[in-house]
């Protein structure tokens, strides 16, 4: 498969967060925490983006690219993919307080601490290959230990959506809802 053809999802995801990144930055916004959670998604989302992009070419290349850059990439997208969610959820959450006029701080210390763990834990484990041409995978302890904080982060958005249901707007309720079926099958 052309290599142009294994990058084109990237680079048209890429395309886009730029617009949005762009279109963010010419208008002024409240000084908010919500507003703030928001800049720190997209510049998440750019590297994220970006690295999948480039381990399409340096995974297909492996046997050119020197194993320790792809493993340095590879916890670049695995880190950045928990600090997305993370993001994500930490924007609900502040979504939700301000609706509630509440602090859930005790919420706020389990999903950082969730985060650290599975950011540091990921940095122990080598990067491991599927080879099922044409396609290229990374796999292992790595992958699982990514995929079960995703986990506990969707677990969590949906019991705080569900358990908030009557102070967020239909709206509102209707756009988290589909996003997190988004994380759900996109990841």
């Amino acid at each position: 498969m052309p290599i142009a053809l294994r990058i084109r999802t990237p680079i048209i995801c890429l395309l886009v967060v730029l617009t949005i990144i762009i279109h963010f930055k010419q208008h002024k916004h409240l000084k908010s925490e919500g507003t703030k959670i928001f800049k720190y998604f997209l510049y998440i989302a750019l590297i994220f983006i970006s690295s999948i992009g480039t381990m399409e070419i340096t995974a297909f290349y492996r046997d050119i690219v020197p194993f320790w850059f792809n493993n340095i990439l590879d916890n670049i997208i695995y880190i950045s993919m928990i600090l997305l969610c993370y993001m994500y959820t930490f924007f609900i959450m502040n979504f939700i307080e301000i609706k509630k006029k509440g602090i859930q701080e005790k919420n706020k210390l389990v999903l950082k601490l969730t985060s650290i763990i599975g950011c540091v834990s990921l940095c122990f484990f080598p990067t491991k290959f599927i080879v099922n041409e044409p396609w290229v995978y990374t796999f292992g302890i790595k992958a699982l230990i990514a995929y079960v904080v995703l986990t506990i982060y969707i677990i969590f958005n949906l019991y705080y959506l569900i358990a908030s249901r009557k102070v967020i707007n239909n709206k509102n309720y209707k756009c988290f809802i589909e996003t997190m079926f988004i994380f759900l099958f996109t990841y």
